[in-house]
């Protein structure tokens, strides 16, 4: 008979009648089905967290099946995985081999912490938790925290620098910086990662406040704080042709003159929407509107453009190459194509005789992330040079599908770094340009 089929109550007995004869009590869980104990650690036996050199004395458990236990404090014990205790004839054996299971986690620890230095990211040791820590900034608003052990390396959750507005939560997302030859390229795939979990959190307030008859909170984004917006204001100031995508999204096409416009505007909070404005050639506009004074996308464009000429474009023209979905393609941006090479501008902030420090910039020009510092060698052969202080990331384009990019990094004499990356296509555009479109 296999585990599953045997009634929680007999899987109980079976290992409360174990613990028992190791010396350990247990007693039932608040839940009424699970049982939780305590191993008191003392003289002879000794339990010591080899991360600071501090006695354990006392670790409280949760019972799984008939031959494991969960420990769920101290945190050094923790973030272990479940252990097997059948085995053991006497409790000094067990407390024996729990010792040898944290000796190992904190080598582990030690190695993994020399290797997210040597990528380039300050590392710490959360002695308590027998835990690595690592930080990345992405923005002035936000950064987010790494933590590793011998499991591997995870994004646990999102910092915001204003202390009004809540952490998020990412769970245990795994990060292999192997798969990322360039912490830019981290910081990219992390800002996705960011977008994705508020756009679960914000989709989350909104199934609470539904299922208990709240109006959401003021802070609530994206879908939450949409409430108090009609269909009929979003189709009176952007017309009935715009299409309204996840986010929420509005975009619409127009032809001015010889030259194709795209509109996309991003509902922020309230009343208050982030426009854009873009052409084959790049961003003309950009910029946070009100809806309630909005003139409507027409007169808008006509306004900003210097001429009337302005016409709805009901079937936009198709991008080649471009297999990603309307999701996709509404956010307005010029599309990668297979064999194009883009390119991510780099500005040299302070240069020294062994060291360049350096911040990436995004298509408007502003700072992306947290500046980094490269050994010059290292930065010279991986970047390329286009005048004093300014240096550019190059990258082929090998595919477009799905809503994801792939492509081959090249070095500064433009030879292919054979090593595939893939990314979602949005923060890939939001970063990376054409090099035609780059003079």
């Amino acid at each position: 008979m296999t585990e599953e089929r045997i009634p929680k109550e007999r899987l109980n007995q079976i290992a409360r009648r174990k613990l028992l004869a190791l010396g350990i009590q247990t007693q039932p869980a608040n839940d009424g089905h699970s049982l939780e104990g305590e191993i008191v650690i003392g003289p002879p036996a000794k339990l010591v967290n080899p991360c600071n050199q501090q006695a354990i004395t006392n670790i409280q458990f949760m019972v799984e099946g008939h031959d494991c236990i969960r420990m769920i404090s101290p945190p050094a014990m923790s973030r272990l995985m479940p252990f097997q205790f059948y085995d053991f004839d006497s409790q000094s054996a067990l407390i024996e081999q729990l010792q040898v299971v944290i000796n190992r986690r904190a080598a582990a620890v030690q190695i993994l912490g020399k290797q997210v230095q040597q990528y380039g990211l300050q590392a710490s040791l959360d002695a308590d938790q027998m835990a690595v820590v690592a930080r990345i900034e992405l923005d002035i608003m936000s950064s987010v925290v790494l933590e590793g052990d011998e499991r591997g390396l995870f994004a646990v959750r999102v910092e915001p620098r204003s202390s009004n507005i809540p952490s998020i939560a990412l769970g245990n997302i795994p990060i292999d910086l192997g798969e990322f030859p360039e912490k830019v390229e981290l910081e990219i795939h992390l800002s996705h990662m960011i977008e994705e979990a508020q756009k679960n959190q914000a989709a989350e307030t909104v199934r609470l406040s539904l299922a208990s008859n709240s109006p959401p909170s003021a802070d609530a984004s994206a879908e939450g704080a949409l409430q108090g917006i009609s269909l009929e204001q979003l189709t009176r100031a952007f017309g009935p042709e715009a299409v309204i995508s996840t986010g929420v999204t509005v975009s619409k096409d127009l032809q001015v003159g010889e030259q194709q416009i795209r509109f996309t505007a991003r509902h922020q909070q309230g009343n208050t929407f982030s426009g854009r404005m873009t052409s084959s050639g790049g961003t003309s506009w950009k910029d946070d509107f009100d809806l309630d004074s909005f003139p409507g996308v027409e007169d808008f464009v006509a306004g900003k453009m210097g001429t009337p000429q302005v016409t709805v474009v009901t079937e936009p023209a198709a991008v080649p190459g471009q297999t990603g979905t309307a999701e996709e393609m509404v956010l307005g941006y010029q599309l990668p194509v297979p064999g194009e090479v883009w390119v991510m501008n780099l500005l040299v902030e302070d240069e020294s005789d062994t060291e360049i420090r350096y911040v990436g910039i995004d298509i408007d020009g502003q700072p992306y992330g947290a500046p980094r510092v490269l050994s010059k060698e290292v930065f010279q052969k991986t970047f390329a040079k286009v005048c004093s202080g300014s240096y550019r990331m190059l990258v082929s384009v090998t595919g477009v599908e799905l809503g994801k990019v792939s492509y081959e990094r090249l070095d500064s004499d433009r030879n292919q770094i054979p090593k595939p990356i893939t990314c979602r296509l949005a923060p890939f555009v939001s970063n990376f340009v054409p090099e035609s479109a780059a003079y």
